[in-house]
């Protein structure tokens, strides 16, 4: 017996042949694995090969069609800057800069977002907007205006554009045709309303707009009752909302319920609260510094923006050059100290700035420093500096970001 092999061998001599016969070894045929032949997993297999890749085909094609994109405009002297952003980074990229006529200042987007309105010392020029690359194509130009214009917004539909006008302590409403074109003379032109107005805006409230104008000058804001069908402001009653002597009320923030507006003055640094009524009317309910306890030196309080989420509430210093943040009570809107926080140069002169559509970073331009800083905000509303800062260009006014 050959173990080996599991054969048996007999060999005869002379005539007879050498007969090998071959039997099987039941020690060695059980070591041998059973290979059963299955000819219907190969299509199975490139079956779920091809669905998987159908699957990640249409994850990617959505992932793309629903990723949004964030362009960044910054007015400086005589051009305007346009950035893409990046949410997770905070990085900006320069894409285009145009040259404007006279100091580029304050812009406002219309609520499609087709257009852009960017106001200079002397024109108001009004640019239609590629939401694909964020680039601007000219539309029209408003020339020989009353004044510098401080501050541009539009009603809620998208069909007015309020101008105001610092020095002149005018407030003017112009027609847009077609979510871009301004019209060329204003539909109502409000003099002597008050001394220096700063800002104009409106919220909704049940259906009816009401634009409110704080004035730096006369420490008051004016309260008006929007008519969306002929374009005209009047005067709600009272006609205005008294701020302390020598406060110096600039710039307005509102909350997303229309219950509550946050007002930063700009003399005295502080910043109110104060109620919004179901007929428009504000009353002061309370008043915080924007200052540290024991801060010296001369400050001008500057711009005031609300967190996406509601809760908390920034506004900035110019002379202490820091930003002071403040956490917002749903419930009853009111504030309660974060904390302040300086920024890298002393000389910054944060006039205004904007949080990011994620609410993840706070950016401020400085008007003196002609740079760019920013801030990290922390789930707890509180900030640190983050990156550093970037030169942009001489006297930096205005940014703003749009995220289509």
């Amino acid at each position: 017996i050959n173990a080996e092999y599991g054969s048996t061998q007999n060999f005869t001599f002379g005539e007879e042949k050498m007969e090998t016969v071959n039997q099987k070894n039941p020690l060695i045929e059980a070591k041998k694995p059973q290979r059963t032949y299955k000819p219907y997993l190969i299509p199975l297999i490139f079956l779920l090969i091809f669905i998987l890749i159908v699957l990640l085909t249409i994850i990617l094609t959505t992932t793309s069609k629903t990723r949004k994109k964030v362009f960044s405009y910054i007015s400086v002297t005589s051009s305007l800057q346009i950035y893409d952003y990046d949410l997770e980074s905070s990085s900006f990229t320069k894409k285009f800069e145009f040259s404007t006529e006279g100091s580029s200042g304050p812009m406002a987007f219309s609520p499609s977002k087709q257009a852009l309105f960017a106001a200079t010392s002397n024109t108001i020029s009004s640019y239609k907007i590629n939401l694909k690359n964020g680039n601007l194509t000219l539309i029209s130009n408003l020339k020989n205006l009353v004044d510098y214009p401080v501050y541009l917004s539009t009603d809620k539909s998208g069909f007015y554009l309020f101008v105001a006008y610092y020095s002149a302590g005018v407030v003017e409403v112009y027609q847009i045709f077609n979510q871009s074109h301004v019209a060329p003379t204003p539909i109502q032109q409000l003099n002597n309303t008050c001394v220096k107005p700063h800002f104009i805006s409106s919220i909704e409230i049940q259906g009816i707009e009401f634009v409110y104008v704080p004035c730096l000058g006369s420490d008051e804001i004016l309260q008006f009752i929007f008519n969306p069908k002929t374009g005209f402001l009047t005067p709600n009653s009272p006609r205005s909302v008294l701020e302390r002597q020598n406060a110096g009320p600039r710039h307005m923030a509102f909350s997303e319920n229309g219950k509550y507006a946050y007002i930063i003055n700009e003399l005295d640094s502080t910043v109110s609260l104060l109620s919004v009524r179901s007929n428009g009317t504000l009353e002061i309910i309370q008043t915080l510094s924007t200052l540290p306890r024991g801060a010296i030196g001369p400050n001008a309080a500057a711009d005031i923006h609300l967190h996406p989420s509601g809760k908390y509430l920034y506004g900035s210093n110019r002379g202490n050059d820091s930003v002071v943040g403040f956490r917002v009570n749903v419930n009853d809107g009111e504030l309660s100290l974060i904390g302040f926080y300086s920024f890298f140069n002393s000389t910054f002169w944060p006039r205004v700035f904007s949080i990011d559509p994620n609410g993840k970073f706070l950016v401020a331009v400085g008007q003196h420093s002609g740079a760019i800083e920013q801030f990290q905000i922390h789930s707890d509303g509180s900030l640190t500096r983050f990156g550093r800062p970037f030169y942009v260009g001489l006297d930096p006014l205005w940014i703003f970001f749009l995220m289509v």
